[in-house]
């Protein structure tokens, strides 16, 4: 997934996330693609995500997500990174 990701300059992320009985939401689950690849990550499970993070978040990148409001606040709860840029579909989408 990190080799398909490095190929990439637009990946496209969702996240899930469980904000009940907490203040800061916790990080459950990010959907990632590419145009080769779709995948999931269990960020519950037992797994290192740091080189995750830090692909996703490599200056070159730019996120493709639709209302990445709380998505963003999740992906920055779990990994203290942010995207350089993001294309949030929910702006145009309203347009139209």
């Amino acid at each position: 997934m990190l080799e398909a990701l490095a190929q990439t300059d637009t990946p496209a992320l969702d996240s899930e996330f469980v904000r009940e009985s907490t203040y800061f939401p916790q990080l459950c689950l990010v959907q990632v693609a590419t145009a080769e690849l779709v995948a999931c990550v269990d960020c519950l499970a037992d797994i290192d995500t740091a080189d995750l993070f830090a692909q996703l978040t490599a200056p070159a990148k730019a996120w493709l997500v639709h209302s990445a409001r709380q998505d963003l606040e999740a992906v920055w709860v779990e990994s203290q990174r942010l995207p350089a840029r993001i294309i949030d579909t929910q702006l145009p989408a309203a347009l139209l």
